[in-house]
Formats: C-alpha cells, sequence, structure tokens
C-alpha cells in the first residue's frame, strides 16, 4: 500500500462504507469529493464528508427515507442533500455542470459525467474524488498540485472568477492553508484584474472568508499581496496599518501564540476605534471595541487595578497591541519578550480577589460628607487594588480615614 493509500483508507470506516453502498445501488455511484479527500493527503483530518453522486436528488432523499436516515434538503435546485447517519453528517450533490452564472448564483443542470462535474469546482485540489474501494480519481492534475503545494484554478482563472466572485477570497485563503511561497502567476493575475468585483460580494460571505483567511497559520505571504493589491482596502473600505499586522503576527510566532481571527483583524485595522464594516456579531463588536481599549490603559503598571474590573484575557491582549505597536523593524527585543511572558504567567496566576471591603456607610461613619464619599472610595480602591487586594477591612478603613485627614489638614 502506497503513501497515498495509506492516507485515504479511513474510507473503509463501516459508517462510510454502509453509507456509499447505499447510494451505489441501481446502476449509481457515489465517492467522497473535495476536502475530506484533500485533508487526507495531506494528513490532516477529514472532518467535513462531502459526496458526489450520479443518482439526483429525489432518489437520495427516497434513498435515505427507506432507510429510516435523517435528511435536510439544503438545496435541491442544485441538487444537495444533507444526511446524518451513525453520528456523521454527509453532504450529498448530484453530478452537475454550470448552464448559467452571474458572478453569485449558478443555474445548473444534472449530469452523469464524473469529469464535467469535476471541471465545475474552483481549484485542481478540490477536484479529487474517492470511491468506496479506495480508488482516486484525479480529472485535473489536483494530486500534483497539492504535492507542489500548487493552488490552481480548473480552468481560465479569469473565466472562474466571473463565474463566481467569491473564488478570489477562496483562492487566497487556500493559498494561506495550502500553498506555499509562490503563487500560480495565472490565478493571482486573474484576482488582480478582476479584484473590482468584490463590491457585488454581499457583507455576510466577505466577513466569512475574511475571518477563515485570518485563521490561517500562514497568513503573512498572502497578506502581503492582499495589502500590496489592494484588497484589504476594497473589502474593509479603508486603508489598513500593514506594519502593526505584521509585527503582531511576527509577535505570534515568536510567542507560539494560537491564530486568533478578531484579534489579527483588530492588529489589522490598526490604533482606530472605527469598527470596519462587517457583518460582525454583537459579540465580536463588543470584543473589537474592548480591544480598541488598549490605547486607553497600561496594562503593566497597572495589572491589579485592571484586573479588577477586565478579565486576564483582556489584559494579555492589550499587552500583545501594545507590543506589535512599539516593535522595530529588527524584531521583538528579547526583555520585551521576556516581559510579556511574565506578565502571561501573572494574569494565568491570578485568581478574583474578594469584592471591595468598604462601603459608602464605611466612609460616611469616617467622617466624609456625602458629596465626597465616592471620590475617597475610588482612591481607597485604587490603593487596594495597587496592593494586589490583599488589605483586610480594617487596613484599607485606616487608609480611608487617613487619606481624608490628610486633605482636610493640607486644606
Amino acid at each position: 500500500m502506497n503513501k497515498a493509500a495509506q492516507k485515504l483508507h479511513w474510507v473503509f470506516r463501516p459508517c462510510h462504507q454502509e453509507f456509499l453502498s447505499l447510494l451505489s445501488q441501481e446502476g449509481g455511484e457515489t465517492r467522497f469529493v473535495g476536502g475530506c479527500v484533500r485533508n487526507a493527503l495531506l494528513g490532516l483530518p477529514a472532518e467535513d464528508f462531502d459526496c458526489a453522486t450520479t443518482h439526483p436528488p429525489d432518489y437520495v432523499l427516497s434513498a435515505m427515507k427507506k432507510h429510516h436516515i435523517k435528511t435536510i434538503a439544503t438545496g435541491l435546485t442544485h441538487g444537495s442533500v444533507t444526511a446524518c447517519f451513525k453520528n456523521t453528517t454527509y453532504d450529498v450533490t448530484t453530478l452537475r455542470r454550470d448552464t448559467q452564472t452571474d458572478g453569485r448564483h449558478a443555474k445548473v443542470h444534472f449530469t452523469s459525467c464524473w469529469e464535467e462535474d469535476a471541471a465545475r469546482r474552483d481549484f485542481t485540489v478540490n477536484a479529487l474524488f474517492l470511491d468506496k474501494k479506495g480508488c482516486l480519481f484525479d480529472y485535473f492534475d489536483g494530486l500534483v498540485d497539492l504535492k507542489n503545494k500548487r493552488i490552481r484554478f480548473i480552468g481560465p482563472a479569469d473565466k472562474r472568477i466571473k463565474e463566481d466572485h467569491l473564488r478570489m477570497l477562496r483562492f487566497f485563503r487556500f493559498q494561506a492553508f495550502y500553498g506555499g511561497n509562490t503563487f500560480d502567476k495565472k490565478a493571482l493575475q486573474g484576482c488582480i484584474v478582476n479584484m473590482s468585483l468584490l463590491v457585488s460580494l454581499s457583507r455576510d460571505r466577505i466577513t466569512q472568508e475574511l475571518l477563515k483567511l485570518l485563521h490561517a497559520p500562514r497568513i503573512l505571504p498572502v497578506a502581503r499581496r492582499l495589502h500590496r493589491y489592494g484588497f484589504f482596502e476594497t473589502m474593509l473600505g479603508r486603508p489598513v496599518d500593514f506594519s502593526f499586522f505584521k509585527n503582531f503576527i511576527d509577535i505570534e510566532k515568536t510567542l507560539c501564540l494560537a491564530c486568533d481571527p478578531l484579534l489579527r483583524l483588530k492588529a489589522l485595522m490598526g490604533n482606530t476605534k472605527t469598527l470596519p464594516p462587517l457583518a460582525l456579531t454583537r459579540a465580536m463588536k463588543q470584543r473589537l471595541n474592548l480591544l480598541s481599549d488598549y490605547t486607553r490603559y497600561n496594562p503593566f503598571a497597572h495589572t491589579y487595578e485592571l484586573l479588577h474590573r477586565f478579565p486576564p484575557d483582556a489584559l494579555w491582549e492589550w499587552a500583545l497591541l501594545q507590543a506589535a505597536e512599539n516593535k522595530t523593524s529588527i524584531g521583538l527585543c528579547p526583555h520585551v519578550e521576556k516581559r510579556l511572558l511574565r506578565f502571561y504567567f501573572v494574569l494565568k496566576k491570578w485568581s478574583p480577589p474578594t469584592p471591595f471591603p468598604l462601603t459608602g456607610h464605611d466612609a460616611k461613619r469616617c467622617g466624609v460628607p456625602g458629596s465626597e464619599i465616592v471620590f475617597f472610595l475610588q482612591k481607597t480602591h485604587k490603593w487596594w487594588a495597587k496592593n494586589h487586594f490583599h488589605p483586610s477591612h480594617k487596613e484599607c478603613l485606616f487608609y480611608l480615614k487617613e487619606l481624608y485627614d490628610s486633605q482636610n489638614r493640607t486644606s
């Protein structure tokens, strides 16, 4: 058994064999296709199981119903049915070819030709089919491209992009995840020439693709092209701070941090507090607004005071953004790296303190007038936080009284 066959051995799992057999009857055939095949060949987990079948969608629905398998008609006009079988989700699509496209939607015609179906797919690495016997079908040299880390359109790039404008962003995303340092020239040129077509895409689709792209481990070579040719500005409607972004990615690499798309998006936007014109959830907007406060607070100088108001993750992200903003082109200085690591372990060891021990009644008993209670409680709270929240009720009360008395003496 060769290496490729070993990587595709998962197709012989009983659940997969049984499911493919159900849809390979009465003269029909069903094969795995796309991401699950591509990822398996790369040694990555096969998570999304897409299947292509010669059967029409009505047959797929009736076959699933006959065997009491739960189905969802996700896109019958395009031949797509989702089936849930033995705790595994399969997306089954009838072989088809596109008959009419407008850059966003396509009208399709069902076919029985596997190569026709392969030809309408976007990239060669996504047009790999695997049957139940473990045989791999490669109609456009996708296996060679996968080995060479080359993301290439099936057919002329310009034509394929005009059929579906989203393919531009998909090209850059796939390049960031599966490509090498060298870009396919025809594919890149096709994207550059058609960049203006991005404005026809909905905010939802741009947001989804951009966040997926920002999750890629090897983002920097792709981000350089996106910045150089103006793709970021087209998507976000404003210039980006690429130096800030590059510095942040360098810090990620130095500290071996996990990819965080929203944190990377903030670094890309720079020190602006304006939210990008994307279809973000309320939680995403709240987090970006909190990240923007990195210019407002000094997490190193006021660590414990800020920890009483904000979660440790917020302080850590502020520290990273400040380091990226102040980083020089020669790299992250060793003392800055050590400072960040020390700060990280301080945050990890921190546990929420007991509530601030004083109330307005305590201040009142010390003789503080009602109009000044808030002022002196805030001063005492700041002192309590600077002392790592350790001072007791008695010590805080003593500090407040001394503070109030000293101010009276000076006035």
